[in-house]
């Protein structure tokens, strides 16, 4: 067996090994927890897609279009409810605050800001949902 096999067997037995270690110490997360989650990945997609709108020159008004297509696919898909108007009203928040900025001059500050934007989202989103005892359960 030559050196590169021996290397990648090796990283595979420990990938492995790894992942079966972080699965038994990952906390379990409550109901209100995994659909605060869900709730907040579904509304940081948004923000992401409005914040690279903007990085790539479309305009605000073309942007509130495309966010009012996610907005009605959303009802559709999932109804219109005190969820599905927590997330439309995060959206457009997130239209109107990240519209608010300059574009970025290099690809990768575009990339960086649409990234940044959608962290501080999925934070905001959270802290907006779940409780301090709630969210301990991510700080571990």
């Amino acid at each position: 067996m030559n050196i590169i096999q021996k290397l990648s067997t090796g990283l595979f037995a420990m990938t492995i090994c790894m992942g079966a270690s972080a699965a038994d110490t990952a906390p379990k997360l409550t109901e209100k927890q995994r659909a605060a989650l869900g709730i907040c990945n579904i509304a940081t997609n948004g923000v992401y897609s409005i914040a690279h709108m903007h990085q790539t020159n479309v305009s605000q008004n073309d942007a509130r279009q495309e966010v009012k297509r996610f907005s009605d696919a959303l009802v559709r898909d999932f109804g219109d409810d005190e969820i599905t108007a927590l997330i439309r009203d995060f959206w457009q928040q997130g239209l109107t605050e990240i519209y608010k900025f300059d574009i970025k001059p290099t690809d990768e500050q575009k990339i960086a800001f649409a990234e940044s934007a959608a962290y501080e989202a999925y934070t905001v989103c959270l802290d907006g949902i779940l409780d301090d005892a709630d969210k301990a359960a991510f700080i571990r």
